[in-house]
């Protein structure tokens, strides 16, 4: 019997837990094998451990703000590929190319579609892993 190819993984890095659980839910639904972390000490503490195929940052977070996890997850090794989207609950033009500009793939404004945010996480990841599921 021929082993099932892992699932693609996704870190969702947010504070705000009703949300971690609906975007857990529909992603895994779209079968990705999905991990959270409620800061970013603790999204930083399991990127060391392992990379996933992408990662999902809030901009609005307790300590750490999402756009600078997004400069440290850059700096790390591997981070320059990983890609990343960001949330964001502000539409300022400001806070949308700071995000750019720290290094996120893809900036989606709160409050979203979840539809559009599963399309763009299918765009972001690699060929061949979107093809595995």
């Amino acid at each position: 019997m021929p082993t099932r190819p892992p699932r693609p993984r996704v870190l969702l890095v947010d504070d705000d837990a009703r949300l971690v659980h609906i975007v857990s839910l529909y992603l895994q639904v779209q079968q990705f094998e999905v991990s959270s972390a409620a800061d970013a000490t603790l999204a930083l503490e399991q990127l060391r451990r392992g990379l996933p195929h992408l990662v999902i940052v809030d901009v609005m977070m307790p300590g750490v703000d999402g756009i600078t996890l997004c400069r440290q997850i850059r700096a790390m090794p591997g981070g320059d590929s990983l890609p990343i989207i960001v949330f964001t609950a502000l539409s300022d033009t400001a806070e949308l190319e700071a995000a750019r500009d720290a290094g996120a793939d893809r900036v989606i404004c709160k409050p979203f579609n979840l539809t559009g945010l599963g399309q763009a996480v299918q765009e972001l990841l690699p060929e061949a892993i979107v093809a595995a599921t």
